[in-house]
């Protein structure tokens, strides 16, 4: 696996052009802009797969870089960015460096804070807090984040879709620890 390390201006498929402006999430947006975000969206997912097999080093950098780009794009308090953090913070979790996990973690939390409606970004950077926070055996603020996520899931589609069946495990799993 090789994240996407070049973004410059004139690589294949770009040639030095701007394309079309697109407007993303109430931002305007190039073909160059769509094209290192969904590079940034492709090497997260991949960065996820590998933190699940156990490897922490390389999604930490690819989650660094992922960070730095959407910064960039939507700006440092947006809901793409809290699923960044939140992603890191579980990373930095996972390879004991709690004072740069809590860091992120507090950035992340801080941005969801202020948000109003749950949308795909939101849903999406809940379903890791409450990942975490059960690790660390919060299951008060484990359960509220998986819940968030199930509300939402169960709004966007099909309540019985097999999406739902990995926040509907853990919540069931913070109910038994919790004798809910």
């Amino acid at each position: 696996w090789h994240p996407a390390k070049s973004h410059a201006v004139g690589e294949p498929g770009i040639r030095g052009t701007r394309g079309p402006v697109r407007a993303v999430a109430g931002l305007k947006m190039d073909a160059h802009m769509g094209k290192i975000l969904l590079d940034c969206e492709v090497d997260e997912i991949l960065a996820d797969i590998v933190l699940a097999g156990g490897d922490f080093a390389e999604p930490e950098k690819v989650y660094r870089r992922v960070l730095i780009e959407k910064e960039k794009f939507y700006g440092s308090d947006h809901p793409e960015v809290a699923r960044t953090l939140a992603s890191l913070a579980l990373t930095l979790f996972y390879m004991n460096r709690k004072a740069e996990s809590d860091e992120a973690l507090g950035r992340a939390e801080g941005i969801l804070a202020s948000v109003q409606v749950v949308d795909d970004a939101v849903a999406g950077a809940k379903a890791v807090l409450a990942k975490l926070y059960r690790l660390k055996g919060d299951l008060i603020r484990a359960e509220a984040e998986y819940e968030d996520v199930i509300e939402f899931m169960e709004r966007a589609g099909d309540p019985a879709s097999e999406a739902m069946m990995d926040p509907l495990l853990h919540l069931g799993a913070v109910y038994f620890r919790t004798g809910k």
